[in-house]
């Protein structure tokens, strides 16, 4: 056990403990979206918040609806070079020439002067209020001070208008959504500089099984190195997940318990990898409702993917994976990473669907819900189609590594 690194920060109070709801409305699930349904029903979001710069919040979840505090743009503003003109002013389909009567630059308050002409302009300058349409610079000629214009001119042309993109006190972020490059561009503008997110939910990950040791280290007899903890670490990792410990211990029910014990003290959710099956030698299984907890096996006919489980300790959700990686990789997929959106704060948990045209014959088995590794390939007319890589074989990475 000397290898559990973890901290006496508590726990997220409010995130868990977990409702007994959720033990039930798993054991009725007969779909994945029943399970789904039952961690976004019964599983408790964050409660504890921080307040992060901009330039920190990539992936974090944001906790608090982020308002414009200005009219986005400020102002009626270029979306073009060229020459800004009252279009009102101007004879529909008649060719014109007008007197360059001032410029106007980004940064700089806009000429207000107004009168018979145009100004020049750059693109992001602020526009006079007499100003309703910029016309291109290629669509002009210039010679002398004057602009001729030929082609049809309206109001409106190439004028981003004030408040078009987002009205100052108008929502912008709503809560729950997750912050990349494109939200926090948009709560710049918006004039936030930092942003309220829920806190990170913490995890520990406990590898179990006398035969595997940790990527790296001396193998002897029949060991084999861990592949599910760095797989299960980096997958939370990408949702916003703080990974607080990896955890190696033998099939010992009481080094499991020890370790179990130990994580919950700091972890609001623990991946537990091996052990899952109901012979006497998965002691993993059997560590749990000993400590006091519950552990449920999904009722669904998974292949691979069983024994996939879910259940809680203490203010600890638990998550019971497989040994064989591919059955490993699929419980992360439908158990631990919606557990894990739902610990971040996400709005939803359901994953996102990608219609595609099978490249493959497929006997399925009845009621039972296949994972495959596979690659979306594409057909000479630009189409898509899906090309399986390997069926069957639980155990094996190299398929699932070079899947999409």
């Amino acid at each position: 056990m000397s290898d559990l690194d973890v901290t006496a920060d508590a726990v997220q109070g409010g995130a868990r403990p977990q409702s007994p709801s959720l033990q039930i409305m798993i054991a009725r699930a007969q779909t994945l979206r029943d399970v789904w349904s039952a961690i976004e029903r019964a599983v408790a979001g964050p409660t504890q918040t921080e307040r992060v710069q901009l330039r920190a919040a990539r992936q974090r979840i944001c906790a608090e609806t982020v308002r414009s505090a200005t009219d986005i743009p400020r102002f009626n503003q270029a979306a073009m070079d060229g020459f800004g003109l009252d279009a009102s002013s101007l004879s529909i389909g008649v060719e014109t020439c007008e007197p360059v009567i001032g410029e106007c630059r980004p940064g700089r308050a806009p000429l207000q002067t107004g009168g018979p002409g145009v100004v020049k302009v750059a693109t992001g300058a602020a526009l006079p209020d007499w100003v309703s349409a910029v016309v291109r610079w290629e669509d002009c000629v210039t010679s002398d001070g004057q602009v001729h214009l030929s082609g049809p001119v309206h109001a409106g042309l190439n004028v981003r208008r004030r408040g078009e993109d987002a009205l100052k006190g108008r929502p912008v972020i709503p809560a729950g959504r997750r912050i990349d490059a494109r939200v926090s561009a948009l709560a710049a503008a918006a004039g936030a500089k930092a942003v309220d997110v829920w806190r990170k939910p913490r995890a520990g990950i406990l590898v179990t099984g006398d035969e595997v040791a940790p990527p790296g280290a001396k193998l002897s007899g029949a060991q084999i190195h861990d592949s599910n903890g760095v797989m299960a670490a980096q997958l939370l990792e990408a949702e916003g997940v703080d990974i607080r410990t990896i955890c190696y211990v033998a099939d010992d029910q009481a080094e499991i318990e020890a370790a179990i014990e130990l994580m919950s003290e700091t972890c609001d959710l623990i991946v537990m990898s091996g052990g899952m099956s109901h012979s006497d030698q998965d002691a993993t299984r059997l560590a749990v409702p000993s400590l006091g907890g519950w552990l449920s096996s999904l009722p669904l006919k998974l292949r691979p993917g069983k024994p996939s489980a879910i259940g809680a300790y203490r203010n600890s959700v638990l998550v019971g994976m497989p040994g064989n990686p591919l059955a490993a990789y699929v419980a992360m997929q439908i158990i631990g990473l919606p557990l894990a959106r739902r610990l971040c704060g996400l709005s939803s948990l359901f994953p996102a669907r990608r219609p595609v045209e099978s490249g493959f014959d497929l006997r399925r088995v009845q009621h039972t819900i296949e994972f495959v590794p596979a690659r979306i390939g594409e057909c000479l007319d630009g189409s898509h189609h899906v090309k399986i890589l390997s069926r069957g074989a639980s155990a094996r990475l190299v398929p699932l590594a070079e899947s999409d």
